[in-house]
C-alpha cells in the first residue's frame, strides 16, 4: 500500500509513480484527514509513505493521523519525502514513529521537487523549474532515478538524493511480486453501509476504502485490489447508486477478480443482482453474487425513518445476515441468489430509469432559521452539491439524495419540503 499526503501535487506525483510501478493500492491521506476517517487500513505487507517535508520532518497532521489509525498487517515501511532543498534529520523521527506503530523501519528517501512554500521562499517560474524546451532533462534528473532498483533487504539511506524508489523487491526474488490485498469498498449516506463494510473488513482483515471520499474529490486513480473485492452500498431505486456505478466504471481495479456485492435497504433490493452481474462483465470481474441486508430506512424524502429503539432492533436482526455474508466471502462461496419475482424485475428495470428524473432532486431541500452555519452538510455531500452562502446551505442540481445532509444536521434545520416534516432523522452513529 502507498499512502500519500500532498499540498500542491509533488507528493501525489511521486506516490502515483510508485504505486503504478509496484501495482500497489494508492490511498490519499488528504481525503482521510479531511473527513476525519480513522477506520483501520488492512495493509498486509509493505507500506510506503509519501509526503512533503514540513520544517524538516513529516507534517504533524500526517504523523497524528498515522498514530490514530490502525495499520493492520503493515510490516516493512519506507518513507519518501519530497522537499525544496533538504529534509534535515527527519529519518530519526520517522524511525521513532515506526517504533510506536510496531513497524519495520526501512529508511527515508529524499526527493528534491519544485518549491511551493511561497510564504517564505520563491517558487520556480514554471512547474518544471526548467525551460520549456528542456523538460526531459528535469525528468531525467528527478524521475528517472525512481526507476533504480534496490534490494528488498537493504535500508534506504537517509542521505539518498533525488529519486531512489521504483521497485521494492521481496527477499530472495529476482523480480517484484504483487501482493494479495483484498479490498472492501463502500459508499454510504447515513452510516448503514459503513457499518456493514467495517464489519466485513475487520472480520476478513481486508483493506477498507470509502468511495464517498474518492467520489467527492474526483479521485479515479487506479486501485490495486489483486484479489477478492467486496462492494458495500445502499440500494437506490432497486439498484446500486448511479454515482457508485459510474465511479467504478471510470476506476481501474487492478488485479480484482472475485467480486461480492452487499446491498443494504429499507425493505428489498429488487432485481439489482442482474445489473451487478452486468457491471462485473463490463469490468472483467468474476461475479460472486449479491447479498441483501435490511437496515433502518433513511429515505425520509419518501418514507418514514424508524425511532432510535426501532432502528436498534432492525440492526440487531441484520447482524446474523452480515455474519453469513462474511462466512461466504471468507470461504470463497457465491452468495445465495436473492429473490427475483415479477415485482423485483419491474422495480429494477422499469421503475429505476424513471425514478431518478422524477424524484431524485434537490430543489425541495431548505434550511430554516435554526441553521447554525456549521457546514456539516456541505462537508458530507459526496457530489459537492451544497455550498454555504451567507452561512446557509444552498443546494445545486447535482443530488443523489443520500440523505446525509438532512439526517446529520445537528439542529434539524433542514427539511425536504413538507415530506420530511415531523419525521425522525436517522444516522447509524446515533444508535
Amino acid at each position: 500500500m502507498v499512502l500519500y499526503f500532498t499540498g500542491t501535487g509533488n507528493s501525489r506525483h511521486i506516490a502515483e509513480r510508485i504505486a503504478h510501478a509496484l501495482n500497489d493500492t494508492l490511498i490519499s491521506l488528504n481525503d482521510r484527514i479531511k473527513s476525519g476517517d480513522i477506520t483501520p487500513l488492512a495493509v498486509n505487507g509493505r507500506l510506503v509513505l509519501v509526503m512533503p517535508t514540513y520544517a524538516w520532518r513529516i507534517p504533524r497532521i500526517v504523523r497524528d493521523h498515522l498514530l490514530r489509525t490502525e495499520l493492520r498487517g503493515a510490516r516493512e515501511t519506507w518513507f519518501v519525502m519530497d522537499c525544496g532543498s533538504e529534509i534535515g534529520n527527519a529519518a530519526k523521527y520517522n524511525r521513532a514513529l515506526c517504533r510506536k506503530k510496531g513497524l519495520v523501519y526501512m529508511g527515508t528517501a529524499q526527493i528534491v521537487m519544485p518549491e511551493n512554500f511561497i510564504a517564505m521562499f520563491n517558487a520556480p517560474l514554471s512547474p518544471l523549474s526548467v525551460k520549456k524546451e528542456k523538460p526531459r532533462r528535469f525528468f531525467s534528473q528527478v524521475q528517472f532515478p525512481l526507476l533504480l532498483r534496490f534490494s528488498y533487504t537493504k535500508r534506504l539511506s537517509a542521505r539518498a538524493t533525488a529519486g531512489t524508489i521504483e521497485a521494492i523487491q521481496y527477499s530472495g526474488s529476482a523480480r517484484a511480486k504483487t501482493q494479495e490485498v483484498a479490498m472492501v469498498l463502500y459508499f454510504t449516506g447515513t452510516g448503514n453501509s459503513r457499518h456493514i463494510a467495517e464489519r466485513i473488513a475487520h472480520a476478513l482483515n481486508d483493506t477498507l476504502i470509502s468511495l464517498n471520499d474518492r467520489i467527492k474529490s474526483g479521485d479515479i486513480t487506479p486501485l490495486a485490489v489483486n484479489g477478492r473485492l467486496v462492494l458495500v452500498m445502499p440500494t437506490y431505486a432497486w439498484r446500486i447508486p448511479r454515482i457508485v456505478r459510474d465511479h467504478l466504471l471510470r476506476t481501474e481495479l487492478r488485479g480484482a477478480r472475485e467480486t461480492w456485492f452487499v446491498m443494504d435497504c429499507g425493505s428489498e433490493i429488487g432485481n439489482a443482482a442482474k445489473y451487478n452481474r452486468a457491471l462485473c462483465r463490463k469490468k472483467g470481474l468474476v461475479y460472486m453474487g449479491t447479498a441483501q441486508i435490511v437496515m433502518p430506512e433513511n429515505f425520509i424524502a419518501m418514507f418514514n425513518a424508524p425511532t432510535v429503539e426501532e432502528a436498534r432492533r432492525i440492526v440487531a436482526k441484520a447482524e446474523p445476515f452480515i455474519d453469513r455474508a462474511i462466512a461466504a466471502i471468507r470461504a470463497g462461496h457465491m452468495f445465495s441468489p436473492p429473490r427475483k419475482k415479477l415485482y423485483d424485475r419491474i422495480a429494477s428495470s422499469a421503475v429505476n430509469p424513471v425514478f431518478y428524473p422524477l424524484f431524485v432532486k434537490a430543489n425541495s431541500f431548505t434550511a430554516s432559521d435554526v441553521c447554525i452555519g456549521c457546514g456539516k452538510c456541505e462537508k458530507l455531500c459526496p457530489l459537492n452539491n451544497i455550498t454555504l452562502q451567507n452561512a446557509r446551505p444552498v443546494w445545486g442540481t447535482n443530488c443523489t439524495q443520500c440523505m446525509a445532509c438532512i439526517c446529520y444536521c445537528p439542529t434539524r434545520a433542514i427539511e425536504y419540503g413538507k415530506k420530511s416534516a415531523g419525521k425522525p432523522r436517522y444516522h447509524f452513529e446515533e444508535l
